[in-house]
């Protein structure tokens, strides 16, 4: 850089190593230090990762806290459901922040103000030392669907900066039956000789999703899914494959509706001994991770090569064993189609509910899992599911010392503790749940009927 008179006024020699990678800005700490000493440069720690025209964020301040990140999960929440809020502040004054509160508000009236009547939490801190950093977490339970926006603020009265003591969110909730977000919905990884493997993806979030620039991860290698805008409505599915052999495989891919609608990506290599899969957004945000396991297949099938593993369920935990089993389709896999092992859970008023019952889990495709959906007296609770015999014998284990919200839905198989198939008849689920709060406790029982086909 060069004064008006031709004279370098500063100059610099930066080095990657000093950071600034990821889409993060260099920036310098002090003016006063020499220029091309590499600890005085450093990543931007700006939320927005970079600060042109403003104060360098990595340039302390006698006291200064900033509001570093403000996430909630799930990504995509539906009404009834519990989304979890966590804010991140770090101290990056010089000097320690005694004294401050961090609060959280739901936007009702859209002003982008907090009110009073708006807020959900706030939390106090006694003291965050200069470089320290603090983590402060509430949770909200929507009853209505729509777009809704959240604020977080720092309140420190001894603070110099407050422009980086606010943060924003806003997310879309949708009713029960669109809940569950884009997902990983499908997985061939040990296809028939010749035939390629994929993934599907689902949008099941109730709101169109552009999954321009998303990603997919298998182990350490990234693969860009679409290069331009891509919208999946809701419901929409979405197939990457490895080659084209996947049409020849599933021929109903091959009609128009499906042409937008799968990637050919080559160097697809997923692990038959099974592995992490995940989708990410165009920020490289996770919005989806699955570490899938060949013990994922149902354990009556003797070979599954050849066999997808399909979701049961959209809405439940992704990395949850009993999320998933084998296809039960002819052809090996349902890509682009409803999943052959889709089970929905069913609302009801009662405090526990088993659908269907009786169930029969002999791996057809048809009522081959039961969805237990309960409701309890508390907001939040450590809980036990367990089934019986009609002799009082625990022959499985569901759930055991587990924190749930108010409610939930649980997947049961109809497999014992030693992963074995249960005999036709009649069990008895027991649902034990103790208030975290008050020590109270609650007990709901429900009988479930295992049936079998006539021969």
């Amino acid at each position: 850089m060069y004064n008006a008179s031709g004279v370098v006024s500063d100059s610099l020699t930066y080095n990657n190593s000093w950071g600034g990678a990821s889409g993060f800005s260099l920036e310098r700490k002090l003016s006063g230090v020499n220029t091309n000493i590499s600890s005085n440069w450093s990543s931007s720690i700006h939320p927005d990762k970079a600060t042109p025209g403003k104060r360098n964020s990595v340039t302390p301040l006698p006291n200064d806290l900033m509001l570093y990140s403000f996430d909630t999960q799930p990504i995509y929440a539906y009404s009834g459901s519990e989304i979890t809020m966590k804010l991140k502040i770090k101290n990056t004054g010089i000097s320690s922040a005694n004294g401050f509160t961090a609060e959280i508000y739901y936007d009702n009236n859209n002003d982008s103000a907090g009110q009073i009547n708006e807020r959900i939490c706030a939390g106090n801190f006694a003291v965050l030392i200069s470089g320290d950093s603090s983590e402060f977490q509430c949770s909200y339970t929507p009853s209505d669907t729509g777009y809704k926006q959240f604020i977080a603020v720092i309140n420190f009265p001894d603070d110099n900066d407050t422009l980086n003591n606010k943060l924003y969110k806003k997310i879309y909730v949708s009713d029960q039956s669109g809940g569950g977000g884009v997902v990983i919905n499908e997985i061939m990884y040990d296809p028939v000789t010749g035939y390629s493997e994929w993934i599907e993806i689902l949008n099941n979030s109730g709101i169109p999703v552009n999954i321009k620039k998303w990603k997919y991860i298998e182990s350490s290698l990234i693969r860009t899914i679409s290069d331009s805008d891509l919208v999946l409505n809701h419901g929409e599915y979405f197939i990457v494959a490895n080659d084209t052999s996947v049409y020849e495989a599933f021929p109903h891919l091959k009609l128009p509706s499906y042409h937008n609608k799968i990637s050919i990506i080559s160097g697809m290599s997923l692990s038959n001994t099974g592995e992490k899969l995940t989708l990410a957004d165009s920020l490289n945000n996770t919005i989806d991770a699955v570490t899938y396991s060949p013990d994922y297949h149902n354990p009556n099938i003797d070979d599954t090569k050849g066999i997808s593993l399909e979701r049961i369920n959209p809405k439940f935990l992704s990395d949850d064993r009993y999320s998933w089993s084998s296809s039960a389709n002819p052809a090996g896999g349902t890509p682009g189609l409803v999943n052959s092992i889709f089970t929905a859970g069913v609302k009801s008023e009662s405090n526990v509910n088993v659908f269907p019952n009786p169930f029969s889990p002999d791996g057809d495709g048809f009522e081959d899992f039961a969805v237990i959906s309960f409701k309890l007296n508390t907001n939040i609770a450590q809980i036990r599911i367990k089934v019986y015999d009609i002799k009082g014998r625990q022959v499985r284990t569901i759930i055991n010392n587990s924190v749930s919200g108010s409610f939930g839905e649980i997947i049961f198989n109809g497999l014992d503790d030693n992963n074995q198939k249960l005999r036709p008849g009649v069990y008895i689920l027991m649902i034990e749940a103790i208030d975290d709060r008050g020590g109270a406790s609650e007990n709901l029982k429900a009988p479930v009927v295992i049936a079998s086909k006539l021969k």
